[in-house]
């Protein structure tokens, strides 16, 4: 499926942003990872991605971290409810709420409602959670249950 919408292959991705995507998370670097994380989207042509739903969204960007190492799972339920991706790696357990914005002006609030999201529904604990004033988040699990 990449190979149609980005005509590289999984090793060719994976080669390209594998080190990168790592040391963002690894110091936290929340500015590199969304660059990242764009330019992983960027590699997809606008005809592809234009009527994409958050799920869609969600599909390539599983479908990526997996091609790149990462333990992946997708509509993630707890008993509080379910988030859209959480992906592992160093150690910690990324969980990633997606929201599309209609225009640049709604962005803010979009992060906002992601992060309320993320802290209603108890998925990490309140004190490990944090945003910064760009709203990148930080929220690192302190108990991963997979069952």
């Amino acid at each position: 499926m990449l190979t149609s919408l980005t005509n590289k292959d999984g090793l060719t991705l994976r080669s390209a942003y594998k080190d990168a995507i790592k040391a963002a998370l690894r110091s936290a670097d929340f500015t590199t990872l969304k660059h990242e994380f764009s330019k992983l989207l960027n590699e997809l042509s606008y005809e592809s991605t234009a009527m994409f739903t958050e799920a869609g969204f969600r599909n390539i960007y599983k479908i990526m971290l997996q091609i790149l190492g990462f333990y992946v799972w997708t509509e993630y339920q707890t008993a509080m409810g379910r988030c859209d991706l959480c992906f592992e790696g160093q150690g910690r357990l990324y969980v990633i709420e997606l929201k599309i914005a209609p225009d640049r002006s709604k962005v803010p609030e979009c992060l906002q409602q992601a992060a309320t999201q993320i802290r209603k529904k108890k998925i990490c604990s309140k004190s490990a959670a944090t945003a910064d004033s760009a709203g990148h988040g930080n929220y690192q699990s302190k108990q991963k249950n997979r069952d």
